[in-house]
């Protein structure tokens, strides 16, 4: 069964965000809008991303990726079932036959929505 992965709306994140959290290939994790207040601060943008989580069923994961370019690679994910738990992994898709790139990085954070039980990690670009 595929998980549910909901991509949450940042709103009027500033850039300083993004650069301060982008690019460090990995995936934190909270289970509760408390907790992501404590740790990130009481961005007003923060409270509209949260208003439409379920902390009873659901998680927020924030992933930090960085891809190069151009063309450059694009976030995605997928969900398996490793041995009874829901594992989603958040990976960067290369461009299919770019010979040539790393003029530029491009830095990435964003947020989803998983279920509470599953556990996400982040494989970075080959």
């Amino acid at each position: 069964m595929r998980a549910r992965i909901r991509r949450l709306d940042k709103g009027e994140m500033h850039t300083g965000f993004i650069i301060e959290h982008g690019g460090t290939g990995k995936v934190t994790a909270w289970t509760s809008a408390a907790a992501i207040r404590k740790e990130l601060g009481d961005f007003p943008w923060l409270a509209k991303l949260l208003k439409n989580v379920d902390f009873k069923t659901e998680q927020v994961v924030l992933v930090s990726w960085m891809t190069s370019g151009p063309p450059e690679g694009e976030l995605r994910s997928r969900s398996s079932n490793v041995r009874g738990k829901n594992v989603i992994d958040f990976y960067v898709d290369p461009p299919k036959g770019a010979r040539f790139r790393g003029e530029r990085a491009r830095l990435g954070a964003y947020f989803f929505a998983i279920p509470r039980d599953a556990t996400a990690i982040y494989t970075p670009e080959p």
